[in-house]
Parts: structure tokens; C-alpha cells; sequence
């Protein structure tokens, strides 16, 4: 039998995280906290030296889309004013003036947003319908544009995104301790032992299933040990599997592109505006005050996060001026600061104890 290779002794090779700030505003909307857009002004303009691009300070209201839409626009021509450059976001549901608006303003970084639409299943169709206004004839994009919680495969690869983000996979890893598997399959790894929706408990898969789940621990150099029974320690496990998997969802976008999109119908021609190349996509992990989420990025040398402005200063995290430091040591120096920030380290020596060199 072959001899396993000791412990991780060392960290990986640093990767300086790329960061997306967003106001935080559907979580402000849903919880009854509104957002100050001169304090969130201000708060950037103080933080604007550490993190990457920051998103406008969107109004969320399902039952009124245009009187939100036009709250939106006003909050992103303040921004404007005041000498920033945010990411506006445009929603399902509200009128394409709106869209066009914002690039009439000189927005070269659009972010859309699905989150209003009641069904999910019609999705796709209204990023087609966006796209059929962002793209020139040859079907290749006219601005950046940013899918905001959208992690499934399928849609990154139909059309020609800059950036997208996902929130999902931290519940999934974390709340509900699942792991994606080949063939888009999902396995439990639950710290109460129960199997999860459809997906089954790791100890419950039949021996087909098993043999690929324990393939990817090796690809990942993961001791199988840490899942033989519940514990704290698979948690981080878990969350570092499910960033190692988005860096695949990654890479299976880059592969094929540049990506092309060509509308149907009225707007089947495309704009008149010329194409840019948007390099390659970037799929960014939404951390929130979690730190075993900060550490499984480190680890898996995920250098793309997306965090909350509403939740920077609404933290958990011990206090919102100790969750601040933390971010902002973590944007220069990711390994480091999960070395030495005490809310941290307990994490990363748990992944340095159960994954291999």
C-alpha cells in the first residue's frame, strides 16, 4: 500500500483576494434596517483603498418596481456625485428605461438581479431578455455585467458574464452540510448524521458513490477521517470542499470563452455599441460574518469574495469594528490573518491537521 503523505506543514502560495462590496440592501430591505446612503458613501470613500468594485445602494420594492427603480436611480446619480463609481443593479420586473439609464450615465459595469421573480423557472429567460440589449451584433457583450446570486452552471455558460456571485454555497456546506459530487450530485455530510433533502449522509452512499465522493477528498487531499463520524472539525472541511467546486464552476466558464449570446426576436440584431473583451469570469464567494468561510477561501485559494456592507457594520463577528479589521487585514494578506486573528486560527489549523502536504 502506498504511504499517505504527512500533514500539511505549510499553507498554499498567497492569493490577494479580489473583492466585491455590496450595500447590503435586500438583506436591509428584509430585516426593516434601511441603509443611510451618506453613511454608506462615507464608509466607502474611507474603505475605498482596500476593497475592489462596490455595488450602488439599490431599493428593493417588489410591489412597486418603478417607484424602487427610480430610488435606485436616484441613490446611483448621488453616488455619482460624490465622486464614486458603484455598480448599479438593475431587477427583473422593473422597465428597461432603467437599463438604458444607467448606461447613459456612463455605467460600464452593470449588475442584474432575479431575486423579485416569484418562480425561478423563468430565470433564463429574463437574463435573455437583458443580454438582448447588452450584446452588439456578433452576440459578444457591450459592458460588464454581473450576475448577482446566480451559481448554476448552466446559465454562467449561456451567457457572457463578467462576474457573478453565490450565497448558496455556504448554506449548502455550512447550514445544511452538503457537497457537490460529479454528475451535479449532492452528498450530506451533517454533523447530526441525517441525510439532507435528497441528498444522502456520506455513511449512506451506495459504493459507486462512495468511490467518487472519496476520489474528490484525495483530489483535495483531504483525510477521510474527519468525516467517519459528526464533528466541528468537517465544517470548515466541508466549506473548503464547496469552494474548491465553485473554483471548478470557475474554470468550466473560462474555458469557453468568449462566450456569445444572440437575442431572438425584436432584439435579435443587438446594440450598435461596440464589443469589449471582459477577460476571464470571476465567480465570487459571498462570506457574510462567517470565518470559517475566510480560511476555506484561503485554502482553496478562491481569491474572489463578495461581502456586505450591511453586514460589515451589523456584525456578529464578535464586534462590527473587530469584523472591519478582519476584512480589511484579510484583502492584503489572506494566509496571515487566518494565522493570526484569533477568531480565525482555530479554522486554519484544523485544515492544516486534516489535509495532507
Amino acid at each position: 500500500m502506498t504511504q499517505q503523505p504527512g500533514p500539511s506543514s505549510s499553507p498554499p502560495a498567497k492569493t490577494k483576494p479580489t473583492i466585491i462590496l455590496d450595500s447590503g440592501a435586500y438583506s436591509a430591505w428584509r430585516l426593516g434596517k434601511p441603509i443611510d446612503l451618506e453613511k454608506y458613501c462615507d464608509w466607502l470613500e474611507a474603505n475605498i483603498d482596500w476593497i475592489g468594485p462596490y455595488v450602488a445602494l439599490d431599493v428593493i420594492g417588489p410591489n412597486d418596481s418603478e417607484a424602487a427603480a427610480k430610488a435606485s436611480y436616484t441613490n446611483l446619480v448621488r453616488m455619482q456625485q460624490r465622486g464614486l463609481k458603484p455598480i448599479p443593479v438593475w431587477h427583473a420586473g422593473e422597465d428597461v428605461k432603467w437599463l438604458y439609464k444607467m448606461l447613459d450615465l456612463g455605467c460600464d459595469y452593470i449588475g442584474l438581479s432575479a431575486s423579485s421573480l416569484v418562480t425561478k423557472h423563468n430565470v433564463d429567460d429574463w437574463y435573455a431578455y437583458a443580454w438582448s440589449h447588452l450584446v452588439n451584433a456578433d452576440g459578444l457583450p457591450t459592458i460588464k455585467a454581473h450576475a448577482f446570486g446566480e451559481g448554476r452552471l448552466s446559465s454562467l455558460k449561456r451567457f457572457p458574464w463578467y462576474s457573478a456571485d453565490s450565497t448558496s454555497w455556504i448554506y449548502a456546506s455550512q447550514r445544511n452540510g452538503q457537497v457537490n459530487i460529479e454528475g451535479n450530485r449532492r452528498v450530506a455530510m451533517r454533523n447530526d448524521g441525517l441525510s439532507e433533502r435528497a441528498s444522502p449522509d456520506v455513511n449512506l452512499l451506495p459504493e459507486m458513490d462512495k468511490a467518487v465522493f472519496n476520489q474528490l477528498l484525495h483530489e483535495l487531499r483531504i483525510k477521510p477521517e474527519v468525516f467517519n463520524a459528526p464533528s466541528k472539525e468537517s465544517t470548515v472541511l466541508r466549506t473548503y470542499m464547496a469552494a474548491a467546486y465553485f473554483l471548478k464552476i470557475q474554470e468550466a466558464v473560462r474555458a469557453i470563452q468568449p462566450i456569445r449570446f444572440h437575442g431572438q426576436g425584436f432584439f435579435a440584431g443587438g446594440s450598435n455599441a461596440k464589443a469589449i473583451d471582459v477577460g476571464q469570469f470571476k465567480f465570487h464567494l459571498v462570506i457574510g460574518n462567517n470565518p470559517s468561510a475566510y480560511c476555506a477561501l484561503a485554502w482553496a485559494k478562491h481569491p474572489f469574495m463578495l461581502i456586505s456592507y450591511f453586514y460589515v457594520v451589523n456584525s456578529h463577528m464578535n464586534t462590527a469594528a473587530s469584523h472591519h479589521r478582519a476584512l480589511e487585514a484579510f484583502s492584503k494578506d489572506p494566509i496571515q490573518t487566518c494565522i493570526e486573528n484569533p477568531g480565525l486560527a482555530a479554522y486554519w489549523k484544523t485544515l492544516q491537521e486534516y489535509t495532507y502536504a
